[in-house]
């Protein structure tokens, strides 16, 4: 087979230019050495590398996995979130371990850092990094199973994914959730108390989440949901299911957009429509109609566009009657144009004077909320004063609020694109893609893999 390395080493220039990238943020983020680096970026010297090089260059490039391999093959690159095809070089039989990762574009060495990092927060006592490299490749190639619990739990957070997702078995009851079992066993009831504490425990994960990511309480929130799951199932009390469902629901939603954020797209289709289950045994429209019109955001990540509008609509009938104001005035719409814009001309008609309600958690539209969401809708629809909406907002949107800012962030490297301005994209590109990786935002990174650069820093047309 005939190899392109000079078709290698443009493609590398080229998306080192696009994105800002220097020689050595390549080497830091790829881990591959100076030399080999140089030697491919230049083609001065034409040798067999190792595909796990190619790799690693590739994910630090925020391309697919297998982009450079195609490339220097002569093959149409494939595009980030395509499966990773498995070569007759690669070990017989890959676990769902190393093909989740593969998926994600993680390579090893990032895998590890991010391992050792969790733990070192969550005072687990892991073995060293050194230590780990062994380990990850026997348990991706399937010579050991991922025997330990902490290891298993690791996975799950770094990942985003579930124990049947990774190949794991399930999960045993620890201490806690087995005592809090046995307590409420004991009682044979839900009380007003325990609803509250879960109510509080979904609260706090969501002020976590909007700090930090999903990153740090994405497997907590589905020990949660499985232990309100279990409860609900099992009581006969009208009432304390109806109080148990609305704490799911809201739990269920939540973990929903977290899994969305981490690029897990099944997972986070199901906790929606979980979600939505528990919204029809709590006889509530609102959150029904919240979930509903929340899982349509799904539908458009992956190009259902025609479905997400429908959806959207289903949602808005469900909040038609007997539903607060704020929730109404959160539904705005997808689809045409002026569609659109109408929509959030009546979003904040609706908007009441205090837009905080203690029933709707979840939705955040005082201050800047409501601008930073009309904001992504002009910027998706490549609307020029997306830029104003945006610069309006971003400083005004609460920093605490990490994941709503990244998202702006990106919205405005866009149209900026749109509008020509290569400069200004490409610093918010690089803001957004800081802040995307501080919080694994992998659905904020797939996003910015899509950006293209207009080819001056300013169209002057």
């Amino acid at each position: 087979m005939t190899e392109d390395w000079a078709a290698v080493a443009r493609a590398i220039n080229q998306r080192m230019t696009e994105l800002g990238l220097r020689q050595r943020e390549l080497i830091e983020r790829s881990r591959v050495s100076k030399t080999a680096v140089r030697e491919i970026q230049h083609n001065t010297a034409q040798r067999r590398r190792s595909a796990r090089t190619l790799e690693a260059l590739s994910v630090a490039l925020a391309w697919h996995p297998q982009h450079l391999a195609a490339v220097l093959e002569g093959r149409r690159p494939p595009q980030v979130g395509d499966p990773v095809v498995v070569s007759d070089h690669d070990v017989p039989g890959a676990t769902k371990l190393q093909t989740v990762r593969k998926q994600l574009g993680y390579s090893a060495a990032a895998v590890i850092d991010m391992m050792v990092k969790r733990a070192e927060a969550l005072n687990l006592p892991i073995m060293t990094a050194t230590s780990l490299k062994t380990k990850l490749s026997n348990w991706e190639n399937g010579h050991e199973s991922v025997s330990l619990p902490m290891y298993r739990r690791l996975f799950r957070e770094v990942y985003g994914r579930t124990n049947d997702e990774l190949g794991f078995p399930p999960e045993s009851e620890d201490d806690d959730i087995g005592e809090l079992r046995a307590r409420l066993a004991v009682a044979r009831t839900v009380d007003a108390d325990t609803v509250e504490l879960f109510r509080l425990q979904v609260e706090n994960a969501r002020r976590v989440d909007h700090r930090f990511g999903g990153i740090t309480v994405l497997d907590q929130l589905r020990g949660h949901i499985r232990q309100i799951e279990g409860l609900l199932a099992n009581s006969t009390s009208y009432g304390r299911r109806q109080a148990l469902a609305r704490v799911l629901t809201d739990a269920s939603t939540l973990a929903g957009w977290q899994a969305l954020d981490r690029a897990a797209i099944g997972q986070a289709w199901e906790l929606h429509e979980k979600a939505k289950a528990a919204a029809r045994e709590a006889g509530s429209p609102s959150l029904l109609a919240h979930a509903t019109a929340q899982q349509a955001f799904i539908l458009i990540d992956i190009g259902e566009f025609a479905a997400a509008v429908e959806q959207l609509a289903d949602a808005r009938a469900l909040a038609e009657h007997e539903t607060p104001s704020l929730l109404r005035a959160w539904l705005a719409a997808v689809g045409r144009r002026d569609d659109t814009l109408r929509a959030f001309d009546a979003a904040g008609s609706l908007l009441p004077d205090d837009p905080v309600d203690p029933e709707l958690p979840f939705l955040f539209l005082q201050g800047a909320h409501l601008d930073r969401w009309r904001g992504h809708a002009l910027s998706r629809l490549g609307e020029p004063n997306a830029i104003d909406q945006l610069t309006d907002a971003l400083p005004r949107t609460p920093a605490n609020f990490t994941r709503a800012r990244t998202g702006m962030l990106v919205d405005l490297a866009f149209a900026y694109a749109t509008a020509g301005d290569r400069d200004a994209a490409l610093e918010h590109a690089r803001q957004a893609r800081r802040l995307a990786a501080q919080i694994k935002s992998d659905r904020q990174l797939r996003r910015l893999s899509g950006l293209i650069l207009p080819t001056s820093a300013r169209n002057t047309a």
